[in-house]
């Protein structure tokens, strides 16, 4: 009798704790056509990292397809996009069989996306009386879009530059004119159109006298900033101030074995400022500038039979800077 009574009761426990399993979705999925040894999975990987603003919003839909088709020379991309019930296609080179050509890969994916996305920005043209209408997208669809393109417009986009420079410069100008060669390394974080200088640079004199010669070098480091302002889409006028600390030697060498000789050494610090048009090919970037500054407490020579000699004072002259930019893969926080 008390089994009978409490039946219904235990049925009903049994049927509420019971507990619901949702079937896990994933929101990205990658298919490839003669690829070969491209992997897939490692794609939907890389791609998830860069779309995480927004496939959260596919999870409780069907997941976003990927279909890779390799043809050489090409790569053929087709995304179809659940949420929007849009088909993208880009043909691109197909990248090497070497590391990293999956997230190569994944990048082109991310960008074709993003693009497609921010369409949903656009005003939707009236309908036409022939034209069945499209339905809107989802409210939570444009604001994802809204979102990625605010978060693209405010992101200054990032690069690493490092350039070697062949430089000449008149030194000493305002009182003993001197020509100088050297060079200059430069090595430029860059955030946008501006960027910090790390400055490593050298330059060497010598002077000549009826008794011998006198050979200076400078050795400097220095911080400062640089811009560029773009031209076209391969020139940009460029320029850079930066303030040096170092160090300058002179030593004099005699022509004859009678004649003494010395040699001194002292710190000194320097302003450059430097100006010019930049040429960007790839990542090679070649630039022609013109530099003026000044150095201060430089050390300073006598010379029996002719005027002081010194590597300070006003200088000003011109740098050829050859090297390369490098604009690290974007990741998402």
């Amino acid at each position: 009798m008390i089994d009978w009574l409490l039946a219904p009761a235990l049925a009903a426990v049994q049927t509420t704790s019971a507990p619901t399993v949702t079937p896990h979705v994933e929101p990205i999925e990658v298919v490839e056509v003669g690829c070969g040894a491209l992997e897939a999975d490692e794609i939907a990987r890389l791609l998830a990292l860069e779309l995480d603003d927004v496939v959260p919003q596919m999870r409780s839909g069907p997941p976003l397809r990927i279909e890779l088709t390799c043809e050489a020379p090409l790569l053929a991309i087709a995304i179809v996009d659940p949420i929007t019930d849009k088909r993208m296609a880009r043909d691109v080179p197909l990248p090497l069989e070497e590391p990293g050509r999956e997230r190569v890969i994944a990048l082109a994916i991310a960008q074709l996306f993003e693009a497609s996305w921010l369409e949903l920005l656009l005003p939707t043209p009236p309908p036409e009386q022939t034209v069945t209408r499209e339905p809107s997208p989802p409210p939570a669809a444009i604001e994802a879009a809204r979102s990625s393109a605010a978060a693209v417009v405010r992101r200054p986009s990032r690069s690493l530059a490092l350039l070697v420079a062949g430089t000449i410069h008149g030194r000493a100008l305002e009182r003993a004119p001197t020509l100088a060669g050297g060079g200059e390394l430069d090595v430029r974080p860059w955030f946008g159109a501006a960027a910090l200088v790390v400055r490593l640079g050298f330059d060497a004199a010598q002077f000549r006298r009826d008794l011998g010669t006198i050979r200076g070098w400078l050795l400097t480091l220095g911080l400062g900033v640089a811009g560029r302002v773009r031209i076209s889409p391969r020139w940009h006028l460029a320029g850079a101030a930066v303030i040096s600390g170092g160090l300058g030697r002179l030593r004099g060498v005699a022509s004859r074995p009678d004649v003494p000789t010395g040699a001194i050494t002292a710190p000194t610090g320097q302003l450059a400022v430097d100006l010019g048009p930049q040429l960007r090919l790839g990542t090679t970037v070649l630039a022609l500038e013109a530099e003026i500054g000044g150095t201060l407490r430089a050390p300073e020579g006598l010379v029996a039979d002719g005027e002081p000699v010194s590597l300070g004072g006003l200088w000003a002259g011109a740098a050829l800077r050859v090297g390369f930019e490098w604009s690290p893969a974007r990741r998402r926080p």
